[in-house]
Parts: C-alpha cells; sequence; structure tokens
C-alpha cells in the first residue's frame, strides 16, 4: 500500500511539473505595432508580446494584431510559415471595433475552446462574433483533405488584392520612420572593415525592414573621426560601407535596394578633439532614399 501510495505522489509531482509547461506552451506570441499591443495588453489578450517574428519558437501559436505584415508576401509571414506556426489575425474597424474582437476571443477561450486547434491546411474564418482569419495557405480541396471541424469556413484566397498598409520598420529601427535615418551602432575594430559580430543583430533587422518593403531602397553611409589623414578615412569609410552592404546582400536583400558611400572626416556629429567626440563620429548610418 505504501509502494501504491509512493508512486501516486510521484505522479502527482510530475503531473504538477509538466502542467505549466504544457500551458506555457500553449501561449500564444502577440506582434503588432506599439500601439496596438498596449490596446491589446489592456483589453487583457493574454499571451508573450514579442516585437519581431525572430523572437517566435517554431511550431508556436502566433496572433498578429492589426496590419501588421497584411499583404501575403510579407517576408516576416514567410518566416512564420517555414517555422511552422499557426496564425491568426485580430483586427477592428477602429479601436472600439479592435477591443470588442480581443474580447470575443478571450470569451471564446475562456469557454475552453482553441482557436488554434485543428487549423486546416488552408485559409478561413471562426465562426465567432469576431473573425479570426487563418494565415496558412496551401490547396483546401484536394481529394485526401478535407476540412470537418465546422468552426473554420473556407475564403477564397485568390484574385483579392491586398489592402493598403504602411512600410513595415522593425522597434529596433523606428527611427527611420521618424526621421528617415538612423545610426547602426556599428563598432569596427581599429583600421578593420570586417563587420563584427556585435552588429548582426540590428542588421538582421535591417533584412528583415527591406525583404518587407521591397520597393524600400537605402543608402549605407560610413563615417570616421579625423585621427588618420584625409584620404585614409575616406577610402576606410567607403570599405565599412561597401562592407555592410555586402553583408545585408549574403543575408537576402536585393543589390540594387542598397546603396553605399564613405564621407571619412567630412560630415562629424561631435567634437573630434575629445575620445567620447570622435567615438560618435566613428559611426555608420542607414539613410531611405
Amino acid at each position: 500500500m505504501k509502494i501504491f501510495a509512493s508512486i501516486v505522489k510521484i505522479i502527482a509531482v510530475m503531473l504538477f511539473a509538466i502542467f505549466p509547461m504544457v500551458l506555457y506552451a500553449q501561449t500564444p506570441y502577440i506582434i503588432g505595432s506599439y500601439d496596438d499591443r498596449q490596446t491589446a495588453n489592456s483589453a487583457d489578450l493574454n499571451g508573450n508580446y514579442v516585437s519581431s517574428v525572430s523572437d517566435v519558437s517554431a511550431d508556436a501559436n502566433v496572433i498578429l494584431l492589426g496590419d501588421i505584415f497584411v499583404a501575403p508576401d510579407h517576408y516576416p509571414l514567410y518566416e512564420l510559415q517555414q517555422r511552422g506556426c499557426k496564425v491568426i489575425r485580430l483586427e477592428g474597424r477602429d479601436q472600439d471595433d479592435f477591443i470588442a474582437r480581443i474580447r470575443a476571443y478571450n470569451d471564446y477561450i475562456q469557454s475552453g475552446n482553441n482557436v488554434f486547434a485543428d487549423i486546416p491546411e488552408g485559409m478561413g474564418n471562426v465562426t465567432q462574433p469576431a473573425l479570426f482569419p487563418i494565415l496558412k495557405s496551401i490547396e483546401l480541396k484536394r481529394p485526401n483533405r478535407q476540412n470537418t471541424n465546422l468552426d473554420f469556413v473556407p475564403k477564397p484566397l485568390f484574385n483579392t488584392p491586398p489592402p493598403a498598409e504602411s512600410e513595415y520598420i522593425p522597434p529596433a529601427l523606428a527611427g527611420m520612420a521618424q526621421t528617415g535615418r538612423i545610426n547602426l551602432d556599428i563598432v569596427f575594430a581599429p583600421n578593420s572593415t570586417n563587420v563584427p559580430a556585435s552588429a548582426f543583430a540590428i542588421l538582421r533587422e535591417v533584412v528583415m525592414m527591406l525583404r518587407s518593403n521591397e520597393l524600400m531602397k537605402i543608402t549605407i553611409e560610413g563615417h570616421t573621426d579625423n585621427f588618420q589623414s584625409s584620404s585614409h578615412n575616406l577610402n576606410l569609410s567607403v570599405q565599412r560601407a561597401n562592407s555592410v552592404k555586402s553583408w545585408l546582400v549574403k543575408s537576402g536583400v536585393r543589390s540594387g535596394q542598397v546603396k553605399a558611400v564613405g564621407y571619412g572626416e567630412t560630415r562629424p556629429i561631435a567634437d573630434n578633439s575629445t575620445s567620447e567626440g570622435r567615438a560618435k563620429n566613428r559611426r555608420v548610418e542607414i539613410v531611405k532614399n
């Protein structure tokens, strides 16, 4: 009897240990603009709020807020599809409608339903007060595939032009949206033109921005302090700008989207007579054309 009680105790401990892990695994990732994330959080939409698809785990459930990544050919959507994620969207005609749809989603979940369960390999709508369009898409009417879940109703996938949306700029590059220019804070080794590993994270954000907005073009500007000769500084700034461009192109950006120029010491933003000022002048900026 004691042995049986011990076994039951061990099983109970294991269940208590595993249950939170299962709950966490089911928690969706939530991606949207800053304002939409604030609204969703205020409306008690529970999940892991992230600012980039790079923060989303493979095979995860994902909620897109508002009109983020609304174009079906957006690179972030491709990334989510490649990682096997199931994706829905919560949006509204205005903020009140947006909040109402979030509350309808919460009611649906709290009723014991799972909007991500049994999602067909296609696009459909959940027949609830708020619609949650599924974004994964392949053929729905193949002879060997049938959607028997009545919570999902197929909708047309083609011949529907996507709604217009603003250019997607990752939060890490928010300055681009405000001024059209941002300092990437790339710290090259002295006299080196090799892109340091510390810059990879911000450059991946640039890659995502350019691949999401194929018509966007940028100029990479290289700048130095005045420690060396003017000719040396100009050559170094050009090579560093070209190194950044090469990194972006090798990462999947079209060459025609990126231009590289160097200005050497001619455009300082701080006093070159101090070490702090020289550090600020040694910079790589990207400018939206």
